[in-house]
């Protein structure tokens, strides 16, 4: 009868091993989800950020900096295309979270 019982021991504490496993695994993988979903979020104010300096730049300073470097019609040719140009979108390579 001992024998039966060590067996039915061991399985149970076999069975209760695994479960332990599991809620550890569960609890890794939330972990790392919401680090993702920290990072997309990071990134995508980030990338907003670069996104408008460089609209900024392309708006402000670089009608300014055309301006020196070519003249007549070139310069304002240049001035109306670059003026034209639209912010830039920039997305986050980022997928989960």
């Amino acid at each position: 009868m001992e024998d039966r019982e060590l067996q039915e021991f061991l399985e149970r504490l076999g069975q209760e091993q695994k479960e332990r496993e599991r809620v550890a695994i569960k609890a890794l993988i939330l972990a790392k989800e919401s680090r993702i979903s920290q990072t997309k979020l990071t990134s995508i104010e980030s990338l907003k950020e670069i996104s408008e300096g460089m609209y900024q730049q392309t708006n402000s300073v670089l009608p300014t900096n055309l301006k020196g470097a070519l003249e007549g019609e070139s310069a304002v040719a240049a001035e109306q295309y670059v003026k034209q140009m639209k912010q830039p979108t920039l997305i986050t390579p980022v997928k989960r979270g």
